[in-house]
């Protein structure tokens, strides 16, 4: 597979694969490792790097050489069981292709899309760059080679997509936090499949949440105390409350 290729001549060492790649398939596409296992394997990378390094991570979800992250979330259930259970069959071969029997090289369903934009929060809010692959902003989707390299869609942008994106790069630009600040998991919960982080710099505090669980989440406002919610994947969240498949990001008042 690409990742075993990356792997064996040291490119995942900034092509953040292994520390946030396929962690984010094993748990908010596919929803099947617990928070607090996801929280273990994220921040192992952080710590086998000084934190400048960390800070420059390419953290993808999808690249020229993988499936699109919509058509992962689109066949998050298309199989039983993995064939490549230490990598949730991120790139594994027959997993990934539009030949395969079985593979829908569809859009993502309802429930998908709010998995697609929780995927895209915590690409913008984590430690690292967000690497997002073209025409991922736009809507796109697309099996592994050669559909994952079509043409951009400009012509069929999804602009609710679009302006996720837009909307959570924009925050990232604003706030240094988001940019440079140390990371702290305030939660995670494993009944509720809740996970909750700070990032903090110089005096700028954010803490992101984000419910991959099927119930709505009640806040906990030992640690919100004194924030106020600035974004949201779903405009029904609250200081009090985060829905189901949602999340929303918190800002100190100062």
């Amino acid at each position: 597979s690409s990742y075993e290729f990356l792997k064996a001549n040291n490119f995942d060492s900034a092509m953040n694969y292994q520390g946030f790649a396929i962690p984010v398939k094993g748990w908010l596409v596919d929803g099947c490792i617990p928070v607090s296992e996801f929280c273990k394997k994220i921040t192992q990378e952080i710590v086998g790097h000084n934190f400048e390094t960390a800070l420059i991570m390419q953290n993808l979800v999808d690249s020229h050489d993988t499936q699109r992250i919509a058509s992962a979330v689109r066949n998050r259930k298309s199989w039983d069981h993995y064939k490549n259970p230490s990598s949730f069959d991120y790139d594994e071969g027959e997993r990934v292709y539009a030949r395969t029997p079985g593979y829908d090289n569809g859009s993502p369903d309802e429930e998908g899309r709010r998995i697609w934009k929780i995927v895209a929060l915590l690409q913008s809010t984590y430690v690292g760059a967000p690497m997002i692959y073209y025409g991922t902003e736009l809507g796109m989707w697309g099996a592994d080679d050669p559909e994952d390299r079509m043409p951009a869609w400009w012509h069929r942008k999804d602009k609710e997509i679009f302006f996720t994106y837009q909307d959570l790069l924009t925050l990232r630009s604003k706030y240094n936090a988001l940019r440079r600040g140390e990371f702290k998991v305030l939660e995670a919960n494993d009944s509720s499949q809740v996970l909750a982080f700070e990032r903090s710099y110089k005096g700028e505090s954010l803490i992101v949440i984000i419910n991959r669980g099927n119930s709505d989440h009640i806040t906990s406002q030992e640690y919100l105390d004194g924030f106020k919610i600035i974004y949201s994947t779903d405009n029904r969240n609250s200081l009090q409350r985060v829905t189901s498949l949602s999340g929303s990001i918190f800002i100190k008042v100062i």
